[in-house]
This record gives C-alpha cells, sequence and structure tokens, in this order.
C-alpha cells in the first residue's frame, strides 16, 4: 500500500476489516519501532508471510524498518542502523 497523508489533516474512513488499523500500526513500527498493539514484531506480520518491510520519509529522512524470521532492519536514509537511538 502507498499512503501519503494530506499537509493538515488525514482522515482514513473504510469499512471493517480493510486495513486502517494495519496502517496506523505500519506508522507506529515506522516512527517508533515499536508496535502499539503488541510487544512483539513478529505478531505484526500478516499471516502466512514470513516477514514485513515498511518504509516512508520524514521530513527529509529515508526511513525503512524491516522484520524477517525474528530479525529486524533498520536503515536511515538507506544506511543500515545498528542502534535504535542512532535511527
Amino acid at each position: 500500500v502507498e499512503f501519503e497523508p494530506g499537509p493538515v489533516r488525514t482522515f482514513i474512513v473504510g469499512r471493517n476489516a480493510r486495513g486502517k488499523t494495519s496502517l496506523l500500526e505500519a506508522a507506529c513500527i515506522l516512527l517508533r519501532l515499536q508496535s502499539p498493539r503488541t510487544s512483539s514484531l513478529a505478531e505484526a506480520v500478516r499471516a502466512g508471510s514470513s516477514g514485513f518491510s515498511i518504509d516512508g520519509f520524514v521530513d527529509d529522512s529515508h526511513l525503512a524498518c524491516a522484520w524477517q524470521d525474528g530479525t529486524r532492519r533498520i536503515t536511515l536514509d538507506s544506511k543500515p542502523q545498528t542502534r535504535t537511538d542512532d535511527y
């Protein structure tokens, strides 16, 4: 999914079970490196998938977070980060 919020307000509307909460969870994971729903990123993986990747832009920074087979990888402006504080 590609999503670009508006400059002032963005409303996310839709029928039940269409992904609104998943979109907000992805934004939290990208920005905070944790889910508001669970303490384990493994639980954020869609059923039947082996992992996930999320990337986006905040101001002029390109953030990316991927989780695959129990390993989290984070990058800031395409540079791998080993510490979450650096991210």
